[in-house]
């Protein structure tokens, strides 16, 4: 009897499967969960401790209502590969592995390892299998020889250096208009230090003309000084 009919006797009641032999039984062993990437692969390690000559198997239920397809079973030799699947049976160290290879998102969900044992109830476990990662993008090879280099990365190479004057032409922009904005401040200050030193030092003059023409009398001044002095004798 295999995992179809023991669920639905697991789900009419927990005493009942306590007192069938199988079933969810410690002679079998399996981890609960098993993660892996995308593309890669992963194994799923059981480990039994008796029945070491019967047929191991994997199966997965599509829906709890359907049946468990089996997916690969060890049958005539201890080692099973059906494309993506393999299983290899040890039995002296009483375990059997289950690997998938290439990975797709389609594999994650709940699969079943089991032991066939005839004319009484299976032994089985569920594994839960997650996958994680995203979709790798396609890749293309090219095929480069000696003196040849591919096309398309040459004129991306051209189509990048024709472009780039213009955009750093975008980036000293504002640097230029930086130091031309400095230049005029400055020279403007600079005017106005000028203009103010000229005004300055014509005040300078002016002021020297004043008081030298105070310390020094004109013609007038002194005609008049000798006129005066003349009437007085």
């Amino acid at each position: 009897m295999g995992p179809d009919s023991m669920l639905l006797l697991h789900l009419t009641g927990s005493l009942c499967v306590s007192l069938l032999p199988g079933g969810f039984s410690e002679s079998l062993t399996c981890p609960s969960t098993v993660r892996a990437p995308l593309g890669g692969s992963l194994s799923i390690l059981c480990n039994y401790t008796d029945y070491q000559t019967n047929k191991k198997y994997c199966c997965r239920r599509e829906a709890w209502d359907s049946s468990c397809k089996k997916i690969i079973a060890t049958e005539s030799s201890t080692v099973e590969k059906q494309g993506r699947f393999s299983t290899s049976d040890s039995h002296s160290l009483q375990t059997f592995n289950i690997i998938i290879e290439n990975l797709t998102l389609e594999d994650a969900g709940t699969y079943w390892c089991g032991i066939d044992i005839r004319y009484n109830y299976d032994l089985y476990r569920s594994v839960i299998v997650e996958i994680f990662g995203e979709p790798l993008p396609p890749t293309t090879t090219i095929a480069v020889t000696t003196g040849y280099f591919p096309t398309v990365p040459t004129k991306r190479w051209i189509k990048d250096t024709t472009s780039s004057p213009l955009l750093n032409i975008w980036l000293l922009l504002p640097i230029v208009l930086l130091v031309l904005l400095v230049v005029l401040l400055v020279g403007g200050l600079l005017v106005m230090w000028r203009l103010k030193k000229q005004k300055e030092e014509a005040r300078k003059s002016n002021l020297r003309m004043t008081e030298r023409q105070i310390e020094e009398p004109g013609p007038s001044f002194v005609t008049l000084q000798k006129s005066g002095f003349r009437s007085r004798r």
